[in-house]
């Protein structure tokens, strides 16, 4: 993927990882991220929560790794909602204006969601859900779930791009990089059979 104006300049100008991204991360945000796409997807036919409001707390989540390659997609698919590039830049920069009625508790959950990498504290996730019920954080929650999961094998792709555009992070290595993208594959179907096992439990963990 080249150089993007889909991509805010501060994104694009990185040289090293805002948070470089462990095993064991990426292993705990595909856990949840299985079982998340159930309440995702099934919003798609009830529209219980605006699909808009949904990308837009992917792009906060986002803004909070600062993965280019998740800026570049999330952007397009932003725009194909009717959002304005205007408007995707300021979320994905966290520089947005006073939010919607209604989507602040959301945008600030997914801030805190996305810097506690998946392990919110159970104070902010019982009053985020007390600002929307259960029926709708569910499906707010799992938008937020699978876009954390995106950017954990994002960003190593974010650096494969820096890497052949003659840029390579400071702190990455091809090895790194390519080790990331190989756990990722590995551990899908590993974390699918997981995550249905422990289905009884609720899906998310606290910090």
């Amino acid at each position: 993927m080249p150089t993007s104006p889909l991509i805010p300049a501060s994104i694009e100008a990185r040289t090293s990882f805002k948070r470089k991204v462990t095993f064991a991360e990426l292993c705990d945000s595909l856990l949840l991220a299985h079982r998340a796409i159930v309440p995702f997807l099934r919003n798609r036919k009830t529209k219980l929560v605006d699909e808009r409001f949904l990308e837009r707390l992917q792009l906060a989540v986002t803004a909070v790794s600062e993965c280019a390659v998740c800026s570049y997609v999330h952007s397009k698919m932003a725009l194909e909602m009717g959002l304005d590039e205007t408007e995707i830049g300021q979320y994905l920069t966290g520089n947005g204006d006073e939010p919607r009625p209604g989507e602040a508790h959301g945008l600030v959950f997914a801030e805190h969601y996305a810097d506690t990498r998946g392990r919110p504290s159970r104070a902010a996730y019982d009053a985020f859900v007390g600002a929307y019920g259960i029926k709708k954080a569910k499906i707010i929650l799992s938008a937020i779930q699978l876009m954390l999961a995106g950017n954990m094998v994002g960003l190593p792709m974010s650096a494969r791009r820096a890497r052949r555009q003659g840029k390579p992070y400071t702190d990455s290595s091809p090895a790194y990089e390519w080790g990331m993208l190989a756990a990722f594959v590995l551990a899908v179907p590993v974390t699918f059979v997981h995550a249905w096992v422990l289905a009884w439990r609720p899906n998310v963990r606290w910090g």
